[in-house]
């Protein structure tokens, strides 16, 4: 634990028991802290290949770089959205495509996904101040409003649209949460596309074998995916 704070830049002060562990561990050295804590401004401008006065000039501190470097990451997710969003196709071939392309970014880029769950789950003071939530309510909002205008244009048969987010976006999330902690399940497009043709609470689609779902609340949700299961199997529920 000691060692991933140090990595964090998080000054550690340790009393008793502990820090005598520390002390058997080198950690009370001076020259302890260049090894184990996270890069300076010194280290950052050399490999990227700038003066520090270049850095300051253009973010004004360590803590500027380190918002412009999040905010890049958050700007592209949101590009990415909103060219699959507004792109022609039915509102199901986009879902598919927005549930593909986050598993295509979790495979590659995990320790991408790491950094953004790590800034989420930290004591705010720990770092600069980032509007994460903001983002994904942005995020979530894009989304919501395909599904919106799909409903309208009689394309998807009416629903409660956050009940709908909650279950596309959740299953999303478990899955790469499973992959991130134990590489299981394994992202793959055609899971990507399950995720959107088993979930007809967030399809919906007028016409098809499936009935329109409404569900005003969680435990309807629950007992529609018992009922449904059940169905399948040939056991009444």
């Amino acid at each position: 634990v000691v060692y991933e704070l140090l990595r964090r830049d998080v000054l550690v002060a340790q009393t008793g028991c502990s820090a005598i562990a520390c002390g058997k561990a080198g950690l009370l050295r001076p020259e302890a802290a260049l090894e184990h804590a996270g890069p300076g401004l010194r280290e950052i401008c050399e490999a990227a290949g700038i003066t520090k006065p270049t850095l300051y000039h253009f973010f004004g501190s360590k803590e500027g770089l380190f918002q412009a470097l999040v905010k890049g990451i958050l700007d592209e997710f949101d590009r990415q959205t909103r060219e699959i969003v507004e792109s022609p196709g039915s509102v199901e071939d986009r879902l598919k495509a927005l549930a593909r392309g986050h598993f295509a970014y979790a495979r590659e880029n995990d320790h991408v996904i790491r950094f953004l769950h790590s800034l989420l789950n930290m004591p705010g003071e720990s770092s600069p101040p980032i509007d994460l939530v903001g983002f994904y309510d942005g995020f979530v909002g894009q989304i919501a409003g395909l599904v919106d205008r799909a409903v309208a244009e009689g394309h998807l048969g009416p629903g409660p649209t956050n009940i709908r987010m909650l279950v596309y976006m959740g299953a999303i999330g478990e899955a790469v949460h499973g992959y991130l902690f134990c590489k299981q399940p394994e992202l793959t497009p055609e899971l990507a596309d399950l995720l959107v043709v088993e979930r007809d609470v967030v399809v919906g689609r007028v016409g098809a074998e499936r009935q329109p779902v409404v569900v005003d609340d969680l435990d309807a949700l629950r007992r529609r995916v018992r009922r449904d299961r059940g169905a399948r199997a040939g056991v009444e529920v």
